[in-house]
């Protein structure tokens, strides 16, 4: 990202076979993160949920019904506006533990006129 000042809003997204019994489903980070041109932006924001089914082997089996991490990326601009600058997802890993994921993100690219006005007025 082209940001200085980057912030993630998240959100599990799970199939009905799931049973969400502790955490919050969505959320966001709670400060920006700062990251140099060429350098990683780390966020480093714990999430702890705890999910439950009764139909392991079946979802071993179905890619699309295991859990998955939606985010959204925001930067803030020199004015302090908010804008999305990208988002991602990334299926979580059937072990309990403690994991460090990375998620590529992507966004739209736009008509020139569309990435012109974004430049003067954002958007």
């Amino acid at each position: 990202f082209d940001s200085k000042a980057l912030q993630v809003r998240w959100y599990f997204e799970y199939s009905s076979d799931w049973n969400l019994l502790e955490g919050p489903r969505e959320g966001q980070s709670q400060a920006y993160a700062y990251g140099r041109e060429g350098r990683l932006a780390v966020l480093d924001h714990p999430m702890d949920l705890r999910i439950h089914t009764s139909s392991a082997f079946r979802m071993a089996q179905v890619i699309s019904t295991v859990p998955k991490l939606t985010v959204q990326v925001y930067q803030a601009d020199d004015l302090s506006r908010h804008e999305l600058t990208g988002y991602g997802f990334c299926h979580l890993p059937m072990v309990s533990g403690t994991h460090d994921i990375e998620i590529v993100c992507w966004r739209p690219f736009g008509t020139w006129y569309e990435r012109l006005s974004s430049k003067f007025i954002g958007g």
